[in-house]
């Protein structure tokens, strides 16, 4: 999809926009919650309810993929 979008996916990519992008939506808003679902039961883990801690960072990462995407095409 980035291919196919090209220079008009740069301001998403290389700007202040692609790091909220890269870390708000992708780390924060998927791979943090994929690891609390998989890990966050574990004895070594204390969170101490990662179901809503999960459904927080979901919360996050989707507006920080409204703020990023909407951010960037005005530029």
């Amino acid at each position: 999809m980035i291919i196919v979008a090209g220079r008009y996916a740069a301001p998403l990519l290389l700007s202040w926009y692609g790091f909220l992008f890269w870390v708000g939506t992708v780390l924060l808003g998927i791979l943090a919650p994929l690891w609390l679902h998989r890990y966050g039961r574990l004895p070594g883990i204390t969170v101490a309810n990662p179901v809503m801690l999960s459904a927080v960072l979901v919360l996050f990462g989707g507006a920080m993929l409204r703020l990023s995407l909407l951010q960037a095409g005005q530029m």
